[in-house]
């Protein structure tokens, strides 16, 4: 058997047996100990597999056919001949060394990729792995394309300090040519990749017969993407180029722009790059790498997982203890607390006895102090809607539990989302000045284990309360039992809240709901619904946007081109985003399925209005002369209408200030120069008027408007409705404000129905004018426009 089962901190290393040039490759398997130090002193020797000979980690492209090429492994004094990719055994065949053997990390070999708790329990170790490698190699392929004259250009030229007169030398387009040729190759579009430069010590660029180092390649590579005006001018002066001056489409959309920019950025490292921190959140990984793909759906958000600030990989937890999700959790059977827990609750109070004497559970929702989960009745469930603000005026609403604990708690597709805690007892919210533990905490991946099984009890006898607790006699009373819950809470939280499962044995769209309850909550908002995250998959729900929906696309010769918006939300990052049509609105929401089993999620708000008209979409920026007649501007040298020139961008600048009101100059001078009653070609205007203002202007005209529908709603006069609205939207569709989204949001509703349950479809993110800064809660109380809940499939 090729494959042995693994113990719990084990892992599989290739031994590449020497060979000369020309020789048929032979490999071992050897199973190998991947321990911390304090893992490493739990364990003798002789009860643990050998430690690791000094390794590398290889990284490479795979492929989308099915492994043709037959590579041996000797295992047990038998031969196995296994299917691997070309790639793979072209970067293994050019790695081997002639004299002694060579011990790399492959991920197709070195996993069992058949077995799927393997293969789960494996890509949580890799962040260990790749970080403890002496060095990771990267294979991007055999010599072609002039690869081997882009590698030189690099050691040769683009070390020089006088790099700017490069992009100017006509004599050097060829080298460009190659570079750019390079940096396209499949390996660089891979998600996995990130991580695995990210945590090299140091990685080694192979390429054919030439090599050369990770740094200086991505210094190059960095500078070359960032000077797109200097690269438009020599592609439009050179013939090798077509004279065509988007020839490299926009570079700094590319994968390899955004992996030199984010390697160098997701962890703090010492000189010798031992990992001091991690730098970024997973909102904001999951939102910047629509570029990169997977082979496995699931991939795309384990192959970042390990890599985040606040988040970890969570083990696949048994369907027979209890069901968690990333902190929320309500038990069918009781589910066992954590040694850690185990030995606070002990010190205070029998926490069993606190389970047999609680008649209710206290569901305190959202990451805020106080606060009711709000009640509605879906599909015959009392349901709770997690709630991420607090709400001090409103008393913490409570589930009585008259049914043994099994049938008092609804199942894992209806379950009450709270913050955790132990089912049968008072729950109460977490503080805000106690968030949820972040990298660097007590808990962080290097202290706490990967399993609760794993945490080790205390050996000292005693924990003495300290603090709050410092009073606590027993937990009989209300107050004390609260405030014990409370340190159970933070507990449970500190380990589950920051794990997201991994498991491969999951539906897509479960994967998908664990990302989202994680960053609902992390964020205190919803707005993840409207950003491209999401590997595309028909399938998916439409609350769950996929990357197809990017605002830049593969074009058919390979470049990067814009072909959609910039999301209305903005990016995670404070500051990022520029509106709160919202207003102070916490964010409640509920995960749960229809009845014919399709997952759902249910949100609060209110319908502001639906679509009365709407124009023909601005496809690939351009703006259609159809817009003009809408809004009543037919004259450009007349002054635009105020609510036309301002929703064209939003009514913000790059900064999310207030659009300029020069802006409304520019406007009128870009529409005059567009044919007489034809359409505005945005980004053909900005070549031919390249001055700073008019340049501004119209590349936040691109970002804003690009595939969208210019609409007027069917109650709100023009001046406060003229919106703009998905490609896919309808006449008839509702214009909705969302509790916890910062921008509208369009729904229309399913013709599915079951009794008085309505669906929704989620069909995008709007901009009404006059509405993106909380307007929409006066117009609401002025009208008597009652609250809704939307149940989104």
């Amino acid at each position: 058997m090729l494959y042995s089962e693994l113990k719990r901190g084990e892992f599989r290393l290739l031994k590449v047996h020497a060979g000369e040039a020309g020789n048929e490759l032979h490999c071992n398997l050897e199973v190998r100990t991947l321990y911390t130090p304090r893992m490493q002193s739990e364990r003798p020797p002789g009860d643990r597999a050998p430690d690791p000979e000094p390794y590398e980690a290889l990284s490479y492209a795979w492929e989308s056919r099915e492994p043709q090429q037959s590579l041996n492994i000797i295992q047990c004094d038998d031969f196995h001949t296994v299917k691997v990719y070309p790639s793979l055994k072209a970067a293994l065949l050019q790695l081997r060394q002639p004299r002694s053997p060579r011990y790399l990390w492959v991920d197709a070999l070195c996993i069992n990729q058949k077995d799927k708790e393997e293969k789960g329990g494996q890509v949580k170790e890799m962040w260990r792995i790749y970080s403890q490698a002496q060095r990771v190699c990267v294979w991007l392929g055999p010599e072609k394309d002039e690869s081997s004259r882009a590698i030189h250009f690099i050691q040769n030229r683009l070390q020089d300090d006088d790099t700017d007169s490069l992009m100017t030398d006509a004599n050097l387009a060829k080298d460009w040519a190659a570079l750019y040729k390079i940096i396209t190759r499949p390996w660089f579009s891979r998600r996995w990749i990130i991580q695995e430069i990210a945590l090299a010590k140091t990685a080694i660029v192979y390429c054919g017969g030439e090599s050369i180092s990770w740094d200086v390649f991505a210094n190059a590579t960095s500078f070359f993407v960032s000077a797109p005006t200097r690269l438009r001018h020599m592609c439009r002066t050179s013939p090798v180029f077509n004279y065509d001056e988007h020839h490299f489409g926009d570079l700094g959309e590319s994968a390899a722009a955004r992996l030199v920019d984010l390697a160098g950025h997701i962890f703090s490292k010492e000189d010798n790059g031992v990992i001091l921190g991690r730098s970024l959140p997973l909102e904001e990984l999951l939102c910047s790498l629509h570029m990169f793909n997977t082979s496995e759906p699931r991939d795309a958000v384990y192959a970042i997982i390990s890599i985040a600030e606040d988040a970890k990989p969570g083990f696949k937890v048994p369907e027979e203890t209890s069901t968690v999700l990333n902190g929320d959790f309500l038990t069918s059977s009781p589910r066992p607390l954590s040694p850690i827990t185990e030995h606070l609750s002990s010190t205070t109070a029998d926490l069993s006895q606190l389970r047999r004497r609680s008649s209710s559970v206290d569901l305190r929702a959202g990451n805020g102090n106080l606060g009711p989960a709000l009640s509605t009745n879906f599909h015959g469930h009392k349901r709770a809607l997690s709630r991420s603000s607090a709400q001090d005026d409103v008393p913490p609403t409570r589930l009585k539990l008259d049914q043994p604990h099994s049938d008092a708690v609804p199942n894992n597709d209806d379950s009450v989302h709270t913050s955790g805690g132990v089912p049968g007892i008072l729950v109460s919210g977490p503080d805000q000045s106690h968030p949820p533990p972040r990298s660097g905490s007590t808990l962080t991946t290097e202290t706490a284990p990967d399993h609760p099984s794993d945490l080790q009890h205390p050996q000292t006898p005693h924990l003495e309360p300290r603090g709050r607790f410092a009073s606590f006699s027993s937990a009989s009373s209300t107050r004390e039992e609260a405030m014990l819950n409370k340190a159970l809470k933070r507990i449970e939280r500190s380990y589950i809240d920051s794990r997201i499962p991994v498991d491969y044995t999951k539906p897509l769209h479960e994967v998908c709901k664990d990302v989202l309850s994680f960053t609902f909550r992390a964020s205190n908002s919803l707005n993840m619904i409207c950003r491209p995250w999401a590997p595309t998959d028909p399938s998916l729900p439409s609350w769950v946007p996929t990357m197809s929906n990017s605002a830049f696309s593969l074009a058919g010769d390979g470049v990067y081109v814009r072909v959609r918006a910039d999301p209305l939300v903005g990016g995670p990052r404070p500051g990022q985003g520029f509106y709160r049509a919202a207003k102070n609105a916490p964010a409640l929401w509920s995960f749960g399925e229809t009845e014919d089993n399709r997952p759902c999620l249910t949100v609060t708000g209110f319908e502001l209005d639906t679509i009365k008209d709407k124009t023909s979409p601005a496809a690939s920026g351009v703006v259609p002369g159809e817009w003009n007649e809408f809004v009543g501007w037919t004259d450009p040298h007349t002054a635009p209408p105020d609510p036309f020139w301002k929703t064209l961008v939003g009514n913000r600048d790059a900064m999310g200030q207030r659009a300029r009101t020069f802006w409304k100059t520019v406007c009128q001078r870009a529409f005059q120069r567009r044919p007489p009653n034809g359409d505005l070609n945005v980004e053909k205007t900005m070549r031919t008027d390249n001055r700073d203002h008019v340049r501004e202007y119209l590349e936040r005209v691109l970002r804003t408007v690009c595939s969208r529908r210019l609409a007027i709603l069917s109650n709100i006069p023009p001046s406060h409705s003229l919106s703009l609205v998905p490609y896919k939207a309808k006449k008839g569709d509702k214009v909705c404000i969302i509790n916890g989204c910062s921008v509208p949001i369009l729904l229309r509703r399913s013709e599915q129905k079951t009794g008085h349950e309505d669906y929704y479809e989620m069909i995008g993110e709007c901009y009404v004018h006059g509405m993106m800064d909380g307007e929409a809660s006066s117009y609401k109380k002025k009208r008597g426009i009652r609250d809704a809940t939307f149940c989104l499939i």
